[in-house]
């Protein structure tokens, strides 16, 4: 599950299957144009994955991290910083209705953002620690290291967190799953959608309810989704409709953008946009506004990591988006072939392709910044590696 072309193949297929639901009014077409896309681009990912996969296997190495408990302190000191600075907990003024909104909060500029991606590389270093030398004081680190995460409220920062180490625990166990194993990690799914949704729930209770007139959770997303009448006489959980809303519209975003045909942008804002991190980018171009015209709904804003190529330069900008994309990635994976964070890297990598149905995710620091911490301490640890005597590797 570490190989990323195969990990896009399933989540373009999961994305289809759940569209063929059409539990919105909204999201129930798609175009000749975006089938025959999906087809060579799943087609094309599989080939690769296929070639190179022996390249792309997991190995359970010697990797180990010698203070795990200092490491996870001084996060967590870092987090506790933070919020002193903004005199507030996001979680605690989200359930008592007092305070910023979660997404408002003051955090401490720069230092926040890249305390998070670091504590998203920690976190999955830990988790691999684990998974290779069975201490499990490296998984409870992990596991309190996502604490600060909660309490700000940041899903996709657990996200980032959970999914490339979920990734390589897959990596670990057999291909062939038994039906209590399946039915197990089906139970585990439906628990998190579930929980997903509930939380979108509690978060849109106070921002949407007077601007759509209704004071129930359950009718806010059903009349914000779209909801068919299928689903609403269904004893299916409108918490549901969270995750299959944000799994959807992506896609029926970007098939809208490609009937309406919009073109903007420049070759260096192609390559920054789309490769570059989202807080460097600030300081390369003015601020750049995406054309949202496109959107089906206006709430769910994301149009999968192709959206923005195909905006700029038509199928050509998708063309160009994937190659560079692939070669970036091959460039990476070559050096550190003889690195034992080689796993660290397709881990997370493979969590940008699990999510490029989605969004592009390799722009956002949580994810840019580990890839990059990923690459360079692999390549100092290979370049360094005469110095050393040990074998060890980690922290």
């Amino acid at each position: 599950m570490i190989n990323p072309f195969y990990v896009l193949v399933f989540s373009g297929i999961t994305v289809i299957s759940m569209f063929f639901l059409k539990w919105s009014i909204f999201y129930n077409q798609l175009s000749l144009q975006m089938y025959m896309f999906f087809i060579i681009n799943t087609a094309t990912a599989f080939s690769l994955g296929f070639i190179f996969r022996k390249k792309l296997r997991y190995k359970n190495t010697y990797f180990r991290i010698k203070y795990p408990k200092l490491i996870g302190g001084v996060i967590l000191l870092g987090f506790l910083f933070d919020i002193l600075y903004s005199k507030e907990i996001p979680l605690v003024s989200m359930l008592t209705s007092s305070g910023s909104r979660y997404d408002e909060v003051e955090h401490l500029p720069l230092f926040y953002p890249l305390l998070s991606s670091v504590n998203v590389f920690v976190i999955v270093c830990l988790f691999y620690s684990y998974l290779c030398c069975k201490n499990k004081v490296c998984l409870y680190v992990a596991l309190l290291l996502l604490f600060p995460f909660v309490i700000n409220v940041g899903r996709g920062l657990v996200v980032m967190s959970i999914v490339p180490c979920l990734l390589m625990y897959l990596s670990t166990k057999n291909m062939f799953l038994s039906v209590k194993k399946i039915a197990t990690i089906f139970l585990v799914l439906l628990s998190i959608l579930y929980v997903f949704g509930y939380a979108g729930n509690i978060r849109s209770a106070s921002v949407l309810s007077e601007r759509l007139h209704r004071t129930s959770t359950d009718e806010i997303i059903l009349s914000l989704g779209g909801a068919t009448e299928e689903f609403k006489e269904s004893y299916i959980p409108s918490e549901f409709l969270w995750g299959y809303l944000y799994v959807v519209s992506p896609i029926c975003n970007l098939n809208n953008n490609i009937l309406i045909g919009i073109s903007e942008g420049g070759g260096d804002e192609f390559f920054v946009y789309n490769f570059a991190p989202q807080s460097m980018q600030k300081n390369m171009f003015t601020k750049f506004e995406k054309d949202k015209s496109f959107l089906v709904v206006d709430t769910f804003n994301v149009s999968t990591a192709f959206a923005l190529p195909y905006s700029q330069f038509g199928w050509a900008g998708v063309f160009f988006f994937q190659v560079y994309l692939y070669v970036l990635f091959f460039f990476f994976l070559f050096l550190l072939q003889k690195s034992k964070y080689k796993i660290i890297y397709l881990s997370l990598f493979s969590t940008s392709m699990l999510l490029v149905w989605f969004e592009n995710v390799l722009v956002l620091d949580v994810i840019a910044i580990p890839l990059c911490l990923s690459a360079t301490m692999g390549v100092l640890k290979i370049l360094c590696r005469p110095s050393y005597g040990s074998h060890t590797a980690g922290y």
